[in-house]
């Protein structure tokens, strides 16, 4: 998995579930066709959310993963540094790579990923949900 699509910048396997979290906190509410809130309903009582909102099935996933002593940031994967979040986010910002961008869940421009991808990635860093802007 890469973020935001540049083919440089790869995310460990170890890293990937904890990404995913913020991610789908930050796409949920503009998927054209529910996609993400159906998963979200079906998920939800899985891990034990109070209720189908993105936010609550985060924060029981996270739950869920500490319980079985899993990172739960990307901040707990060793080796992973700021130095990564600042080539993610200077790759994204490439116009090279703007179909990238394009082609992501919902499309975003270079425009946004200051607005919307660093959030993200800090959240994902520090395991700060309240750090996430939904687009």
């Amino acid at each position: 998995m890469s973020i935001s699509g540049a083919s440089n910048i790869r995310i460990p396997p170890s890293c990937r579930k904890i990404v995913k979290i913020p991610v789908t906190i930050t796409f949920a509410p503009r998927t054209i066709d529910g996609a993400i809130e159906r998963q979200l309903q079906v998920i939800g009582p899985i891990f034990g959310a109070k209720d189908a909102s993105a936010v609550s099935v985060a924060e029981a996933m996270i739950a869920f993963a500490k319980s079985i002593n899993a990172p739960t940031k990307l901040g707990d994967v060793k080796g992973f540094t700021e130095a990564r979040i600042t080539r993610t986010l200077a790759a994204a910002k490439d116009p090279q790579l703007e179909m990238k961008l394009q082609n992501m869940p919902i499309p975003m421009t270079s425009a946004d990923v200051d607005t919307y991808m660093a959030p993200l990635l800090r959240a994902a860093t520090e395991g700060d949900l309240t750090k996430i802007k939904a687009m």
